[in-house]
């Protein structure tokens, strides 16, 4: 009869502190045969896949379970493919940086596992998914720290784009004084943030040069920014208008502020056929009427 797996691949995998205090308190002889204890550990341990992966253990913050995850792969006969274990990490380190509450602080659990992801974990990962979400989350201090202490860092416009998504003026205000993104990342970030809404990130992007109306204009209109979209015409003129997708994209969201204000700025183009068609296709009376 073959042996137990558990017994030989995780035997290096310390018992759980819960299992030795239950069995000195209930069962102390049991303590004097370690292998028992490392049974009933084992068995009751749900550090072991499929209830944890790295990533779940980070985005429930629970440190010592990533550690007990980490010391079953090293006992492991079969070691984890070095690549699988980068995109475990580019995964679990997205978490832990969503758990970060204050870099500075000693005590905060998402920095502990960002610390011992970097340091101990996996070195060698690339962290991209976490730069994103650091971005997006306006999260600079989390950033500087990832630039400061992970040197595997792949710059990409993505991440500027989900900075001004989230309308974090600062954390773009750094991407581009570290020279960091491309020379035609500027456009899209307009673009997102136009579609959040987000004023003062979208007059620095035109004071630095976007020059992408068309696009931002639409979004701006598709989520009811309609000060935005004013704005994006102040700055590029009516004339640069295509005035019959605007109307399309308010009407069919039924953006009626912004229908309002695009039939003031263009009433030739009120009540074609497409824009009611448009409206009442989705179903929308007030953009109808």
């Amino acid at each position: 009869m073959e042996q137990p797996i558990v017994a030989n691949t995780i035997a290096s995998v310390a018992p759980l502190a819960s299992v030795e205090l239950l069995c000195r308190h209930v069962c102390a002889d049991v303590l004097g045969v370690p292998d028992a204890v490392q049974l009933i550990s084992d068995f009751a341990d749900y550090s072991c896949p499929p209830f944890w992966t790295m990533p779940r253990a980070c985005e429930q913050r629970q440190l010592q379970i990533a550690k007990r995850l980490v010391a079953r792969e090293v006992a492991c006969a079969v070691p984890v493919d070095p690549f699988h274990c980068m995109s475990l990490f580019n995964d679990a380190l997205g978490f832990a940086v969503d758990a970060v509450a204050d870099v500075d602080d000693p005590s905060d659990e998402g920095m502990a596992l960002v610390r011992w992801l970097c340091h101990d974990y996996c070195p060698q990962g690339y962290a991209v998914l976490p730069l994103r979400r650091a971005a997006s989350q306006g999260k600079l201090k989390v950033l500087e720290w990832l630039v400061e202490h992970h040197v595997l860092v792949i710059w990409s416009d993505v991440y500027a784009n989900a900075a001004a998504s989230g309308g974090h003026l600062s954390v773009l205000e750094w991407f581009l004084s570290h020279d960091v993104l491309s020379s035609e990342w500027i456009n899209a970030s307009l673009e997102d943030a136009c579609s959040g809404g987000h004023e003062e990130v979208v007059e620095w992007l035109l004071a630095h040069g976007a020059a992408e109306f068309f696009a931002s204009l639409n979004n701006a209109v598709a989520s009811g920014h309609v000060n935005v979209a004013k704005r994006l015409v102040e700055h590029f003129g009516s004339d640069a208008m295509s005035p019959m997708i605007p109307m399309l994209v308010a009407a069919g969201g039924n953006r009626v502020d912004a229908l309002e204000w695009l039939q003031g700025l263009l009433p030739e183009v009120m009540g074609s056929e497409s824009i009611m068609d448009a409206a009442g296709g989705n179903g929308h009376m007030e953009a109808l009427v």
